[in-house]
């Protein structure tokens, strides 16, 4: 199990600061990509919006590299979900 976890956390970069650790830019850009991409196997349209939403968080910390990681994922978490209710909201098909 220890092991596991040392493995997962080979994907956060270690901040300057001691017991902080920060998330590089193109981390989220790349989940973005994957998110985006498992669309075209899982077709139920949703995974999409979380894929731009992680993308949306890359470009912002490409333009804010010290937005911190809980903030990376409650922007992440919000961005995604309001996405997904708006298209569902707006772009539903017509009733039959």
């Amino acid at each position: 199990m220890r092991e596991w976890i040392n493995v997962s956390l080979e994907f956060v970069a270690p901040c300057a600061e001691e017991n902080t650790l920060t998330m590089e830019w193109w981390y989220w850009v790349v989940a973005g990509i994957i998110l985006t991409l498992m669309e075209l196997v899982v077709p139920s349209f949703f995974i999409l919006w979380f894929g731009l939403g992680a993308v949306l968080v890359g470009l912002l910390l490409l333009v804010a590299p010290e937005f911190p990681l809980t903030g990376q994922i409650l922007l992440w978490t919000i961005a995604s979900v309001t996405m997904t209710v708006l298209w569902f909201r707006f772009f539903q098909p017509p009733p039959e």
